[in-house]
């Protein structure tokens, strides 16, 4: 359900920054955790994929062929060596020049799954 859903947003965002943020800054997470909850709520119904938050992206695994034109459209990508479609914000970009795997990234990052209640997955 969103309500869990936005339970773990409040807490994702409240555990990124340990600092004291200017206005600015809460205004950006503000609009950024607004972006993320519109991304997620587009493909949160899809059966049979894994919705997880690494870092600032929000990466979908699973069985995702089915619905590669339902993640286009929401604004993901597919990132073929990982075998996983991805969204970030633009300021999130990556600048690694070392490829890294999924697990390496959640491994630096941390990792949030996305609950999942009533799709038949276990987060």
């Amino acid at each position: 359900s969103m309500k869990l859903v936005n339970i773990e947003y409040e807490f994702l965002f409240k555990s990124i920054s340990g600092r004291t943020k200017t206005v600015e800054e809460v205004n950006l997470d503000f609009e950024v955790e607004q972006i993320f909850m519109e991304r997620i709520q587009e493909i949160i119904h899809l059966e049979g994929i894994l919705i997880e938050i690494v870092g600032k992206w929000i990466w979908v695994t699973g069985q995702t062929f089915t619905f590669k034109d339902v993640l286009k459209r929401a604004g993901f990508f597919f990132a073929a060596k990982k075998k996983a479609w991805f969204w970030r914000p633009d300021e999130a970009r990556s600048y690694n020049r070392r490829e890294m795997s999924l697990e390496e990234i959640r491994q630096i990052h941390g990792t949030m799954n996305v609950p999942t209640v009533g799709r038949g997955l276990i987060s």
